[in-house]
């Protein structure tokens, strides 16, 4: 989508409008639900912006969303020619490895949503996983002696309820992340591991509306026989984004 503002085209600066929508906490979805209102626009749209998938659809949305914000609304343009891709300097060694470490928790992230049936039943027991895929995991409090004895055989006093696991789970992701920004946070991988890992987060775990998704069939057609079923699809295809930029810029 393009702009023409006091006789300059623009281009909405998707990066931009995530970076700022980081910084209002708490919390990224209760920012995306103010917004929503007041600008009457979806929670889709809104993720879809700052995903950079689309845009506003013209500078007066952009100028509302930039009021809403709080900012100049020159903070959430670019201008037609500002684009420097193809100009990143390399990674060092220290930035790989840190780029490394990142990689291997969302790697670790998709397989313990597909480990969990994409994180669908009440409660797990942590002990029933790789000591590394449930590392930080906090379980929850051990099961009321009322509880009845298959519960307790079944899941035993770790059991974490899937809710909380799946919230553990994309906070320890996220706070890789965010323990890397001293190294990654001046290359442009730092931006794309942020889009990368939101999406995960966002699709695989919670709706438009923030509500964790506790069966996903109860949202999604139930895929024909050998057909991935679409949670298992934005899995794959967020694999796949994370090896394109492995290639790209290590």
């Amino acid at each position: 989508m393009r702009y023409m503002i006091d006789g300059r085209m623009y281009t909405f600066d998707h990066r931009a409008f995530a970076t700022l929508v980081g910084r209002n906490r708490p919390g990224v979805l209760e920012t995306l639900k103010r917004l929503s209102g007041v600008l009457r626009v979806s929670m889709s749209s809104l993720k879809e912006w700052r995903r950079g998938d689309h845009a506003p659809s013209d500078a007066g949305k952009v100028r509302d969303l930039a009021v809403a914000l709080g900012v100049d609304v020159g903070a959430l343009l670019k201008s037609e020619g500002d684009e420097t891709e193809g100009q990143v300097s390399p990674m060092t060694d220290l930035q790989k490895a840190a780029f490394a470490r990142v990689y291997r928790k969302v790697v670790d992230f998709f397989e313990m949503f597909e480990r969990t049936d994409q994180f669908v039943w009440k409660e797990y027991d942590v002990r029933g996983y790789p000591p590394e895929l449930v590392s930080g995991v906090v379980p929850s409090t051990v099961y009321p002696p009322s509880a009845a004895p298959v519960t307790s055989l079944l899941y035993g006093a770790r059991g974490v309820l899937a809710g909380d696991l799946h919230a553990q789970l994309a906070d320890s992701v996220t706070r890789a992340l965010e323990r890397e920004r001293c190294l990654l946070g001046g290359h442009p991988v730092f931006e794309s591991l942020q889009s990368i890992i939101g999406r995960a987060v966002e699709d695989l775990c919670y709706d438009d509306e923030g509500e964790w998704l506790p069966d996903p069939d109860m949202l999604f057609e139930p895929p024909s026989f050998g057909t991935p079923s679409p949670m298992v699809v934005k899995v794959m295809e967020g694999r796949r984004e994370l090896d394109e930029l492995a290639r790209r810029y290590v």
